[in-house]
């Protein structure tokens, strides 16, 4: 059997060339992509129930995983010492539940804000 002229080897081999590379293609586009991170949230905020009760909340929550808890403090401000004290603390949530009516300050992590609770 003879063998094939130089230009007709070089163009099955071009040919060989661009049918493993076009295959090689199809496979990237097939195998699994790069594992995304997840989509988070920062949950960090506070709130006055009807109750004038105080609920602050600290979590992370993402797609697909278990929310995360993180501590959370509500702290109440002692004018006659300059100090604040912890009045309520959670993992995730906390709770302080009014005692009366006076003004005061409270703080949740560096949120002060005033409010009418004892």
């Amino acid at each position: 059997m003879r063998k094939p002229p130089a230009a007709v080897r070089r163009r099955l081999t071009a040919l060989g060339i661009a049918l493993v590379t076009a295959a090689s293609g199809l496979l990237a586009l097939q195998s699994p992509a790069q594992a995304t991170p997840p989509v988070c949230d920062r949950v960090r905020h506070y709130e006055i129930a009807p109750s004038q009760d105080i609920y602050a909340y600290n979590y992370l929550i993402c797609e697909n995983r278990p929310t995360r808890f993180s501590p959370v403090a509500i702290e109440r401000y002692d004018p006659a010492t300059g100090t604040w004290s912890e009045v309520a603390r959670g993992s995730g949530t906390a709770v302080y539940s009014c005692n009366g009516y006076s003004p005061n300050l409270y703080r949740f992590m560096s949120q002060v804000f005033a409010h009418n609770c004892a």
